[in-house]
């Protein structure tokens, strides 16, 4: 298999409490689904579920079926196991509310807790934002493991963590074991490990989409937490020429990269 042009996958919404309305506007689409929309995956290989090809030569076939016959086509030089998945997600997130104050484990952090933890390193790119637009992002210099536990299973929470204010075209890097949260308002690009690990620590005292309370892990959550890690501000791209265009490198990490082109 030789790709012949990029591959059109069809997204995959997904219900949430906290969802809005803004990325089925985004994406052009009436989403068949019960509930707001706070996420799309619009490409995902895991056992739970594939992004399926939507048109040309593969249409129909999926993410997973197509890692299974055309893995060097799909990954070049990348080595992985056969039996590991493409090792990226990418999604999109509508924050109608506030999303949970959460955090996901790092390699070492997610092979200790064991349960099919997953290590998640976090890139987003803010696609809009409402005025006055926040977002929580890692723990105040000098805060304490046993503080920080003191307050975390309340709105309290938010005194211990770095508040910023984004804006559309913010990028932001959101490390594995650094607590995070996004607020309403928000429309956001997601790329991520391929992971859906994720620990709540507070969740504003919300009901789930069944009425009955969001369970949140703290426990785990503290285990999960780099209590050193240092926090890097919401920053904006910095292109240089690449012909007619500008081409910014966003991010590069062991596990991704982002470049942003325009």
């Amino acid at each position: 298999m030789v790709l012949q042009e990029p591959l059109l996958l069809s997204p995959r919404p997904k219900a949430t409490v906290w969802g809005g309305s803004a990325l089925a506007k985004c994406l052009e689409q009436d989403f068949d689904i019960d509930g707001p929309v706070g996420e799309v995956w619009t490409l995902v290989d895991r056992e739970e579920g594939s992004t399926e090809v939507a048109a040309g030569e593969y249409a129909g076939r999926r993410l997973r079926g197509l890692m299974l016959s055309e893995r060097t086509a799909l990954l070049g030089r990348t080595k992985l196991t056969p039996e590991e998945t493409f090792p990226v997600l990418l999604k999109l997130i509508d924050a109608g509310q506030d999303l949970s104050v959460q955090v996901h484990p790092d390699r070492q952090r997610a092979d200790r807790m064991g349960d099919g933890a997953e290590p998640k390193d976090e890139f987003w790119y803010i696609l809009d934002a409402k005025k006055d637009a926040r977002i929580y992002l890692g723990l105040k210099p000098g805060t304490q493991a046993a503080d920080f536990a003191s307050r975390a299973n309340g709105p309290g929470v938010v005194e211990s963590l770095n508040e910023f204010t984004v804006r559309r075209g913010d990028c932001v890097w959101v490390p594995a074991g650094t607590v995070h949260s996004i607020g309403a308002g928000i429309t956001l690009v997601e790329v991520q490990q391929n992971s859906d690990t994720t620990y709540r620590i507070y969740d504003w005292g919300r009901m789930g989409m069944d009425g009955q309370p969001r369970i949140c892990q703290l426990e785990k959550a503290l285990q999960a937490i780099d209590y050193d890690s240092l926090v890097r501000a919401p920053f904006r791209p910095e292109p240089s020429d690449f012909g007619v265009n500008q081409r910014s490198q966003l991010i590069e990490t062991d596990e991704f990269a982002v470049e942003h082109l325009s």
